[in-house]
This record gives C-alpha cells, sequence and structure tokens, in this order.
C-alpha cells in the first residue's frame, strides 16, 4: 500500500503531461484551422478587389496597371500560404 501512495503522484504527472500534449495538438490544429479560414476570406478579397480595378473606367491606365499587377502578386502569395497551411492541417 505504501508503493501506491507514493506512486500516485507520478501517475498524475503522467497523466497530465499526456492530457497537456493532446491539448497543445489540438490547440495548434485549430489555430492551423483559423489561419487557413482567415487566409481563404483575405484571397477572395484580393480577387474582388482585383476585379474592381480591372473593372474601374474612372482609374488612368497606367495607374491601373501598376494596381493589378500588384493585386496578381498578393493573390499568388496569398495562394502560396493557403496551400501551406493545407499542407500543415494533412
Amino acid at each position: 500500500s505504501g508503493i501506491g501512495i507514493f506512486s500516485l503522484p507520478l501517475l498524475y504527472y503522467l497523466a497530465r503531461n499526456f492530457q497537456k500534449k493532446i491539448s497543445l495538438h489540438k490547440n495548434e490544429q485549430n489555430e492551423f484551422k483559423k489561419q487557413l479560414d482567415d487566409g481563404i476570406k483575405s484571397l477572395e478579397q484580393a480577387k474582388k478587389e482585383h476585379d474592381n480595378i480591372k473593372n474601374n473606367e474612372e482609374m488612368p491606365e497606367d495607374f491601373k496597371a501598376e494596381a493589378m499587377k500588384f493585386m496578381n502578386q498578393f493573390v499568388v502569395a496569398e495562394k502560396e500560404s493557403v496551400e501551406k497551411l493545407k499542407k500543415k492541417i494533412k
């Protein structure tokens, strides 16, 4: 019975350590999912902005070309970050 009493703190420590590892893994996955959702929303917004710039008739053509170039770069970068997050989740 003495071994049982002295082993209780060790068992508690091991159980808590295991529980913390599981919680940490779950929290990491949830954070990746949140980042993925934010990235997808940002990508959709960037595509809308690109279309708005493309369809804007009042904007000078040289400025429109530069803005579209910038938005294309932003969309490509955002797609890459979304793909990286998708790989992390799997």
